[in-house]
């Protein structure tokens, strides 16, 4: 029902079949709109005149006429007119029999208004019971009297009565109980939905035991009545015949009324209401599939696991086959399903007996093989409980013997593995998805208790696997499933089931196809078992590879040998073994390296491995974190690998396995510094990281001795002593001695080389190593070629970055080194050189104070320049590191986080009183820069704008350009409230501009208003404008909006209008003379005289081509060539740059400033036109 409208228009009467006496249609009676649109502390007769007063259905007017006998009673009482006095004045109306059906349904209808509106506990119980009696008796009277409409209105009341009777009565709550249940089985649906509502609610509030069992028993009586039309059913439906509708409607209700109150029943009834419909389900679908199911799903879903349990095993073995059919609809097949499996996890795991197992797990694993959707679902519904499973057995109690949890474990995993031999068994091709999908979820969540049942899986897999193989078949979820088999099993228990192995006599290989799979997928195995098995077999294919004589064959021998070494990453990945095995395996490591170059990638990888998991370990609480990210990599649950494949280590563990490679870093470090050396580009990369690792965790005086035996090898010691550095030098006798002469190429290959190695080992290096270091780089710098300048920069970073403590005890003198260095010509000492000066200028900032930072400005001074090279690259290096710098000065760890950043601004605007432009324009980029990463900083330094806007005022052409790329930047980063404050700065500064076409003057300041008339509006912005710019301003935002062309936008106050070309260009000759200076007159006479003479020789010229020619042909030339000396056709940059006058504080006082202004003379275009018609004649 609706509410009347503010114009007091009654609501258009809705058209209905049947109408209700509301005249609206009959929905849930919940939502009844009677219910929410009356208020009970107002006039209930009043409510109904204003809302259908002016309606003409006859319902209407009966239900108003109705009220209002209603109110006239209760005012002849004196009684108020409250929904309790109008339902007893309403109950005294119905209890007189009427034959009027009109009547009854008026009262019916204004009954199902009030009474939900009367306030609880208002009627007493008795009352209520009689009432209802009232109500049963209407209702049941003729039925030309009482209307559909008139009846759902009536029970709906008697529901409300219900609950003002004596709950814990059962003889009080009887009646209405009984009668609700009776119309809950009605032919007509409002009726029966009404009913089926009501009578929910009422066994929803029976608290006592005894009136909830008796009312149970009711139903019950009730649902054994229709059993024997049920039986009926499922007779017909087994013989595929047909039921009369009648008798099958009949039963459906019945078992909705079950399933929509089984769980407020009495366990007991509940327990004989699902035993009963289990009967009378059927392997096949019928009628009663649906309803049945929900029952029963009600009920596992509503009552105690010690109710429901007792049930489960018979759910399980009744309703097993009928998921198995493929014939019966999908939806209550997945439905089946479900419930199979809450009755399983509804069993105690010591009472899953091994037919209930298979009852549960085949008939589901069967549904893999369905549709896409289907199998989907049925994939979920296993993986879940596998997950149930598995938990069980983690949380096991411990009053439980182990044995005997083991062995039902033992049980459970075994019917699981059965089901799926012979699902795979089935597949004539690779398993789907969906196949995989659960196997995989099975080996993961089961670990190692999966393997004495797994064999079978395991080698049915791999003869899809190598039939696939054959067939070039996709593989991919078969691959995934064989590495959760390792991930789960481990590469030991997987090999012991899939040997690889070769014959040496028909040179035949078995089971190779594992190798990537395993390279993949190992994690948390162990090292020992690489040494033990992995490295043999790699030298069996080895030996194989030297005996055979076909070189393809030889070929896939040495292939696979060097796969083999190939999974040394993979049993570094969080290995259980370090401490006892890397001794020996670091002995067979610097063999393998010096002599096969094949496998030092592998073994650079996985010696990065090692450390880089173990130091991830002792600097976080997380320790599984390179773990984690492996993991995502590979698509798989880390929840479940992390915490039951691989435990994670602890920091004592890490810390004893960092020792470990600690002891034997000085024999891989040597051999691996060597190849290092010797090898190319492109080698060297993976063998960096290798080097820095080890170097990180290794002793000072190891590193320092190989960085001297590498000198020795490089023939650069000489070089070292000359400059006094003698104690990497002399750190070999042996290696000083042997020293020749080399070639300048060679030279600087050399030292960018011992840079490079040198940079490798600064982080795990201690003082007296950095200092040398450090003096190694200063020496290149000061006296190398400047093709090692780059290494020799991005090493002294590698210094500052790793060791703060050096940045602070040698500011001075690197700031000084820095400082007279020459700038450097290529992009990558420039950016490493930079590098340098951030940190350095990061750490004054940060640690030095504003007296004493005078150097800096020396930083600085490096950074603007930088900004201004005329090279992209340089520009792009330099913006870098001033937002790198400006990161670093944001650290919100800092006990004044803003202090460091202020302090470089403050120093930034420093510059903008610098005597060079140049200077000026780097430093407005800057902090252009700035800017637009953080807006906010306008606010934090609000002297930085006024200080920008007022460079607007100078005579050089670079620091406009800047300045008017700031205010760019400022307007379109700044939300509104803030650049409400500076717009008349920003206006003033900006569009005296406007009058300057030349370097995009005009054009960025149209920019910039658009901007500000877009964010601010117009009328703010005209606000601040001076009244000789607001022409200017106005045209703007036309040309913005679109309602004029750019030509006219791009015009200032004072010109023509468009159609008075001539008039127009002379009338802004004219203000140019009259506004600019002497000088912009002085130059546009002699620019005119210019013109006049180079016009002359064209028209020599051309008057020469044409006079051999006809009348005709000088025409056509005339036409083509000579239309742009025409006066209307000049050229378009030269008007449209004299069109408005430069500023006065833009102009040159001595008349000879070049490129800022070009005025034009007078008479010009008159002359030129003269010319031509003579030329033309």
């Amino acid at each position: 029902m609706k509410k009347p409208s503010s114009a007091g228009k009654p609501p258009r009467e809705p058209k209905l079949e049947e109408a209700s006496p509301l005249g609206h249609r009959d929905g849930n009676c919940d939502a009844d709109p009677a219910d929410a649109a009356f208020n009970a502390s107002t006039d209930i007769c009043q409510q109904l005149l204003d809302r259908y007063s002016n309606s003409s259905a006859a319902q209407h007017r009966h239900l108003c006429a109705t009220a209002a006998a209603m109110r006239s009673i209760l005012l002849e009482d004196s009684l108020p007119l409250t929904p309790f006095s109008y339902f007893a004045a309403s109950m005294d109306a119905v209890s007189v029999s009427s034959s009027d059906a009109d009547s009854v349904a008026a009262l019916a209808a204004f009954l199902s208004i009030v009474l939900p509106l009367v306030p609880d506990g208002a009627i007493a119980p008795e009352k209520a019971v009689q009432a209802a009696e009232i109500l049963v008796r209407v209702i049941e009277g003729r039925s030309e009297v009482v209307s559909n409409s008139s009846v759902r209105c009536l029970v709906k009341c008697l529901g409300v009565l219900v609950g003002f009777c004596d709950l814990q009565d059962w003889d009080s709550v009887k009646l209405g109980v009984e009668t609700l249940l009776k119309f809950s089985m009605d032919k007509r649906p409002k009726v029966r939905k009404c009913a089926l509502v009501c009578l929910e609610k009422a066994f929803n509030s029976f608290g006592c035991p005894l009136v909830k069992k008796k009312a149970s028993k009711m139903v019950f009586s009730l649902f054994r009545s229709y059993m024997a039309f049920a039986v009926k059913v499922r007779a017909h439906v087994s013989m595929d015949e047909r039921l009369p509708k009648s008798e099958l409607s009949d039963v459906v209700y019945g078992l909705n009324v079950v399933k929509l109150i089984v769980q407020h029943l009495s366990s007991e009834i509940s327990k004989k209401v699902v035993f009963e419909l289990l009967k009378l389900f059927d392997v096949r679908f019928s009628v009663l599939t649906r309803p049945i199911l929900d029952v029963i799903q009600s009920f596992l879903q509503n009552f105690e696991v010690e109710v429901t349990s007792q049930v489960a095993e018979n759910v399980i073995l009744i309703l097993s086959p009928y998921a198995s059919l493929k014939e019966n609809p999908a939806d209550t097949v997945i439905s089946t399903a479900y419930l199979l499996k809450d009755a399983l996890q509804l069993r105690e795991t010591s009472n899953w007996t091994e037919q209930l197992r298979q009852a549960v797990i085949s008939p589901i694993a069967g549904l893999l093989t369905f549709e896409d959707d289907t199998a989907s679902r049925a994939s979920n519904i296993l993986k879940d409980l596998i997950n149930n499973l598995t938990g069980r057995f983690s949380s096991s109690s411990s009053s439980v013997s182990d044995e005997i949890t083991r062995n039902v474990q033992s049980n459970v995993v075994s019917s699981m593995f059965s089901a799926f031999e012979v699902l795979l068994d089935s597949c004539a091709a690779i398993p789907n998805e969906h196949v995989l999908d659960v196997l995989s979820a099975l080996f993961l969540n089961l670990g190692d208790a999966s393997f004495p049942h797994a064999k079978n899986i395991i080698l049915k897999l791999a003869k899809f696997m190598v039939h696939a193989e054959r067939e070039t078949q996709d593989t991919v979820y078969l691959e995934k499933c064989f590495g959760c088999a390792v991930l789960a099993l481990g590469p030991a228990k997987v090999l012991s089931i899939l040997p690889i192995s070769v014959d040496e006599e028909n040179f035949t290989c078995l089971n190779v196809w594992l190798l990537p799979i395993l390279k993949k997928y190992i994690m948390g195995a162990s090292l020992g078992y690489f040494m033990d098995h992995i490295v043999p077999l790699s030298e069996s294919f080895e030996m194989v590879s030297h005996k055979v004589k076909k070189s393809v064959i030889a070929q896939d021998m040495q292939a696979y040998a060097r796969g083999l070494w190939g999974l040394l990453p993979a049993f570094c990945r969080h290995t259980s073994d370090i401490g006892p095995t890397f001794d020996a395996l670091a002995k067979l490591l610097v063999v393998k390296v010096g002599k096969d170059s094949s496998a030092r990638e592998d073994i650079a990888v996985a010696l990065q491995g090692l450390v880089k998991q173990n130091k991830c370990v002792l600097q976080s609480n997380d320790s599984t974190g390179e773990l984690a990210k492996h993991i995502d990599n590979l698509l798989l649950d880390e929840s479940v690998l992390v915490k039951r494949i691989v435990p994670p280590h602890s920091k004592k563990v890490a810390k004893r396995n960092l020792k470990a490679i600690s002891s034997c870093s000085k024999e891989l470090l040597t051999v691996l510094a060597k190849k290092f050396l010797s090898s190319t580009p492109e080698k060297r990369a993976y063998l960096k990281e290798a080097i820095q690792c080890l170097a990180s965790v290794s002793d000072s005086s190891v590193t320092k001795k190989i960085m001297a035996s590498s000198l020795k090898r490089l023939k650069l010691a000489d070089a070292l002593s000359e400059s006094g550095i003698s104690n990497l030098s002399n750190a070999s006798p042996k290696v000083a001695a042997e020293t020749t002469n080399s070639t300048d190429n060679d030279n600087v290959l050399s030292w960018c080389l011992m840079l490079e190695l040198a940079s490798l080992v600064v982080e795990g290096a201690d003082e007296d190593l950095v200092s040398l270091i450090f003096e190694l780089a200063k020496h290149v710098l000061q006296v190398g070629d400047s093709g090692s300048f780059w290494q020799a920069y991005f090493t002294l970073s590698q210094i500052l970055e790793e060791h703060s403590w050096f940045c602070s005890s040698q500011y001075d003198n690197l700031v000084d080194l820095l400082v007279a260095l020459e700038a450097p010509v290529d992009v990558t000492s420039l950016q490493n050189r930079l590098c340098c000066l951030k940190i350095l200028l990061v750490h004054a900032l940060k640690n030095i104070s504003d007296v004493e930072n005078t150097k800096a400005f020396a930083i600085i001074n490096e950074v603007v320049l930088a900004l201004k090279n005329p090279k992209e690259d340089f520009r792009k290096g330099a913006y870098d590191v001033l937002l790198q710098i400006s990161s670093s000065l944001h650290d919100p760890s800092s006990a004044k986080p803003g202090e460091p950043y202020c302090r470089l601004i403050n120093m930034m605007l420093g510059y903008l009183s610098s005597a060079s432009p140049h200077m000026m324009s780097g430093a407005v980029s800057a902090l252009s820069l700035l800017v637009y990463k953080q807006p906010d900083l306008c606010s934090s330094v609000p002297e930085m704008v006024p200080s920008v806007i007022t460079l607007l005022e100078s005579k050089a052409v670079e620091v406009i350009k800047a300045v008017l790329g700031f205010v760019k930047v400022l307007v379109s980063s700044l939300q509104v409230a803030n650049l409400q404050h500076w717009l008349p700065t920003i206006v003033d500064g900006v569009i005296r501009w406007s009058s300057v076409s030349r370097h995009h003057f005009r054009s960025k300041v149209t920019v910039i208003l658009e901007f500000l008339i877009r964010k601010c509006g117009f009328p703010a912005v005209e606000m601040v404008t001076a009244e000789k710019y607001k022409r200017f301003l106005k045209n703007v935002t036309l040309n913005h909006r679109g309602k004029t062309n750019p030509k006219e936008a791009g015009t200032v106050a004072g010109e023509a209008e468009p159609g008075d070309s001539s008039n127009g260009c002379k009338k802004r000759r004219n203000e140019d003379m009259r506004e600019g200076s002497g000088s912009l007159l002085h130059s546009g006479k002699r620019r005119k005289q210019q013109e006049d003479m180079n016009l002359g020789r064209k028209e020599e010229s051309l008057t020469s081509r044409l006079a051999g020619g006809n009348g005709n042909d000088a025409n056509r030339f005339k036409d083509r060539k000579l239309q742009r000396y025409l006066p209307g056709k000049s050229n378009k940059r030269k008007r449209r740059d004299s069109e408005q006058p430069a500023p006065s504080s833009y102009g040159n006082k001595s008349g000879k400033k070049k490129g800022i202004h070009r005025g034009r003379g007078g008479g010009g275009g008159a002359q030129r036109t003269a010319t031509m018609k003579s030329a033309g004649r």
